[in-house]
C-alpha cells in the first residue's frame, strides 16, 4: 500500500512523499508542499478492516516522529 503514495491533497495544496519512516513498527509519511517548501505535514499510515488510510498525530507523536526525521537527516 505504501509503495503508491506519491502525492495528496489536503485544502486544495498538492503535497509529495519528502520521506518515509517506520517507527515501533508505524509507518509515517513526510509530506512536502509543491508550492512552498516550508509548509511540511506528517501522517501515519493505518488500516481498518483492510481498508488503508492517513491519520493525523498528537502532539506528542509529533514531536517524536519530527524527532526521528532530525536524526535520520543528521546521519545522512
Amino acid at each position: 500500500m505504501d509503495e503508491m503514495i506519491k502525492t495528496i491533497t489536503l485544502d486544495d495544496k498538492e503535497y509529495y512523499v519528502m520521506d518515509k519512516l517506520s517507527i515501533n513498527d508505524i509507518v509515517y509519511f513526510y509530506f512536502i508542499n509543491s508550492n512552498d517548501m516550508n509548509d511540511i505535514i506528517v501522517r501515519k499510515l493505518e488500516s481498518d478492516n483492510g481498508e488503508f488510510y492517513l491519520s493525523q498525530l498528537d502532539e506528542e507523536e509529533f514531536d517524536t516522529v519530527m524527532n526521528a526525521f532530525v536524526e535520520k537527516m543528521n546521519k545522512e
